[in-house]
């Protein structure tokens, strides 16, 4: 039973900085378009 709730905890952290991530260099590229329009 341990176990299992570890398991649920690693892969909920890893699943959340990985769409922090990812979240983080679309906010990035919008910066880069938004400075090759003007």
């Amino acid at each position: 039973m341990s176990c299992e709730y570890t398991t649920l905890i690693r892969l909920y952290l890893t699943v959340r900085v990985t769409t922090a991530t990812a979240e983080r260099s679309f906010s990035d590229m919008n910066r880069v378009k938004t400075y090759l329009r003007s």
